[in-house]
């Protein structure tokens, strides 16, 4: 697909028409917001009339018509949308802002990242991961070939609400929003005693290798004085007394033999065939996809036993049982 740009405004040529996308926002995009995030409107050619010299500003738009546009197309554009974006911040004074020196926030999920955001005073600035690491092959993720596995694998075996193309950009979109952290920013990293975040926090630092800023680890479990070991099991209100909290108290920021510690770790993690980490004596373990088979049995038996008349059981109750399970053991 051919493409222009003249920023704010980028071209895609979509034979016979043109796609006009007006940047009116500079954050990051995914397939699914291509029209939300801005005003994308549809233009024909006229005879004679080139691509390379079209002008919508004079043209009017077509309405009352629908093209139909592939995934890949979508998928194209909003790449197209991003990598410009990316560009006109490292080109333009505007992406210096007051803000620079704000603190930035590493989640290891999207939904605990909106509780946090939620709690957090502006210009406090949360990125969460996309991913959820405790499933899934992490073989070399930090690459683009380890990432495509991943992604295949979940298209192959998870049933997932988002179509490939939007969860490969989204994935993408908070590695540059990790790249491009001011250097002046102070970052912290939070997690509790799960395999998911303890996973994530060394993919994090691994990713955060390059940069002199000041790290320091929210780790909510530290002294053994809070029950919960997932940041997700806190409301807005009770991550910002838990940070309030942490700051009163001091914070140093990791070392660089503790950096070098955990990013040698993910290397080792990054070196694993296996699909499915277990949290267990605070270390990380990968095991088979079999591992939580015996477990999965037992609950059923168990479920099975109880009922005064044998009947089916329902996969939310064996699901959420297990998961009581496995939260009661740590795992």
């Amino acid at each position: 697909m051919e493409t222009r740009c003249i920023y704010p405004y980028i071209y895609f040529l979509g034979d016979p028409v043109v796609f006009v996308f007006d940047i009116k926002v500079e954050k990051y995009i995914r397939p699914s917001q291509l029209r939300e995030a801005g005003d994308c409107k549809v233009y024909e050619l006229k005879d004679g009339e080139e691509f390379e010299s079209f002008d919508h500003i004079e043209a009017t738009p077509v309405t009352g018509a629908g093209y139909f546009m592939s995934e890949e197309g979508i998928a194209f554009m909003t790449k197209e949308v991003n990598r410009q974006i990316s560009h006109h911040k490292k080109i333009s004074s505007t992406s210096i802002k007051e803000d620079f020196h704000a603190p930035v926030h590493l989640v290891a999920s999207e939904s605990t990242a909106g509780s946090l955001r939620a709690a957090l005073d502006s210009p406090n600035k949360v990125i969460g991961l996309s991913e959820y690491l405790a499933v899934g092959p992490i073989r070399n993720l930090h690459t683009e070939s380890g990432q495509a596995e991943r992604f295949e694998w979940l298209f192959d075996h998870i049933n997932m609400e988002i179509s490939e193309f939007d969860q490969e950009i989204r994935f993408t979109n908070t590695l540059v929003e990790i790249a491009e952290i001011s250097k002046h920013a102070p970052i912290y990293i939070w997690c509790g005693n799960n395999n998911e975040e303890q996973t994530a926090l060394r993919f994090f630092l691994y990713l955060l290798a390059d940069k002199t800023n000041d790290i320091f680890l929210i780790h909510i479990n530290e002294h053994n004085d809070i029950k919960h070991t997932h940041i997700s099991m806190f409301d807005d209100k009770e991550l910002k007394i838990l940070f309030e909290y942490k700051q009163k108290k001091g914070r140093t920021p990791l070392s660089n033999e503790e950096k070098i510690n955990y990013i040698e770790e993910w290397m080792t993690l990054a070196k694993s065939k296996e699909v499915l980490r277990i949290w267990q004596e605070n270390k990380i373990g990968s095991v088979s996809e079999q591992y939580f088979d015996s477990i999965i049995l037992k609950v059923i038996k168990t479920l099975h036993e109880k009922q005064e008349n044998k009947e089916f059981i329902r996969v939310s109750a064996i699901i959420g049982e297990t998961i009581d399970q496995l939260e009661e053991w740590n795992i």
